[in-house]
């Protein structure tokens, strides 16, 4: 097989999705047992075919597995019931824990991710486990959070239904009507905090470089992947128009950095090893830095696996990367399968690897590849319908052109 991480991590992925993370521990077991058998069989076979059939079937079943037992997991996290953080009578309740990704402020309220480390009062609290997402009402003035801080809240919880949290990765959802009942507390994970501030810093230059309006939140999206300044009616045309991807940190941006650290330590005469170390550490530590979006994560990944081979002087096929990063990020978290930022980013990629050299067999070379750029955005585009159509029941066939231009423009 040329590229069997891809094949598995497509059947893995299915398995996924063919959980709703509903099961049980026995069903869980169950498909555990089935993927061990079947890759016995896999081991035992001295067929090549009937032992990829078995290999397949075991990466279904363990995808299948995996999702139920996130589902189980998620089910038992100390802050879903019959856990003591969410009151039967709805009183408010002291969460303390790190906010996950920079606050976002809109319409008056501050949206907060918490992962949640105790519950209770002063001194009293117990400790728990779980991912909650706090609104912060009132007329007061909202404090700047950033990923990695340490907070207190006092909140009102809902907690969420099993399929919808598992999916969002969400225990609860809370409501605090103060900024008065919302404190900052010192600590927290000091390479994500670092990342956040030196974030941080980059926004304040560029606000103070560029006039407030659409153009300032264009380029805040496009540079640190912050979309929070980008209007309804701004974002509603790219969606319209198909470009919507290139408010999105994605793979480009990843293969810059990486391609501009590569030339130079080559200029410096660095090893390949050197040139994989070196160029690894900082495109993992540029994704933490643009906030670790699933596109970003998977470039990331992919590059590191192209330089570590490269290093190793082993033949890399990128749709066999693709595959790796893919199972990577699923067996860190199933339900990211059934993410539509997961299936399009992944979708679009295979498509434009698989698809963009053979379409344009047979096409006059035109001046600057534009031919190579046509052949991927009719990739991509084809590709990707379905996924658009079964997500937001919309396709913009115009997209194919417009992205000729979007692409490198943006």
């Amino acid at each position: 097989m040329r590229r069997p991480l891809l094949g598995l991590a497509a059947l893995f992925g299915l398995g996924c999705l063919l959980n709703d993370g509903e099961a049980g521990l026995a069903e869980a077991l169950a498909l555990l047992l089935l993927a061990a058998a079947q890759t016995g069989l896999a081991l035992a076979s001295r067929h090549e075919r009937w032992a990829s059939t078995a290999l397949a079937g075991a990466a279904l079943a363990l995808g299948s597995a995996a999702a139920a037992v996130e589902g189980l997991r998620f089910e038992a996290e100390a802050l879903r019931p019959p856990g003591l953080s969410v009151d039967e009578d709805g009183l408010p309740v002291r969460l303390a824990g790190v906010v996950r990704g920079d606050g976002v402020e809109r319409a008056g309220r501050l949206s907060l991710l918490i992962d949640v480390e105790t519950v209770g009062a002063e001194g009293g609290g117990g400790e728990r486990a779980g991912r909650v997402r706090v609104e912060v009402g009132g007329e007061a003035p909202k404090p700047r959070l950033l990923d990695g801080d340490r907070v207190a809240v006092w909140a009102r919880l809902r907690p969420s239904l099993r399929a919808e949290g598992v999916r969002q990765g969400l225990a609860a959802f809370g409501y605090c009507k103060s900024v008065r009942l919302l404190e900052r507390r010192a600590g927290g994970p000091p390479v994500r905090r670092a990342a956040a501030r030196l974030r941080e810093a980059a926004r304040r230059a560029l606000a103070r470089s560029m006039m407030p309006g659409t153009e300032r939140g264009l380029v805040m999206a496009m540079v640190l992947g912050d979309r929070s300044e980008i209007d309804e009616p701004t974002a509603e045309a790219f969606r319209a128009s198909g470009t919507y991807h290139v408010l999105a940190l994605s793979g480009a941006q990843v293969a810059l950095v990486a391609w501009l650290l590569v030339a130079s330590l080559r200029r410096l005469r660095a090893s390949p090893w050197a040139q994989a170390a070196v160029t690894g550490v900082a495109i993992s530590l540029y994704a933490l830095f643009v906030g670790g979006d699933v596109p970003v994560v998977r470039a990331a990944l992919m590059a590191s696996a192209v330089l570590a081979g490269r290093a190793l002087e082993l033949d890399t096929d990128p749709s066999n990367l693709l595959g790796l990063a893919a199972l990577l990020l699923l067996a860190d978290r199933p339900a990211v399968a059934g993410d539509v930022g997961f299936q399009l980013s992944f979708g679009a990629t295979l498509a434009i690897l698989a698809l963009a050299g053979p379409l344009t067999r047979g096409w006059p070379r035109l001046p600057l590849r534009v031919d190579l750029a046509v052949a991927a955005s009719l990739a991509a585009q084809g590709a990707l319908a379905p996924v658009l159509a079964a997500w937001f029941h919309r396709l913009a066939p115009a997209a194919v052109l417009l992205n000729i231009a979007a692409v490198p423009l943006s």
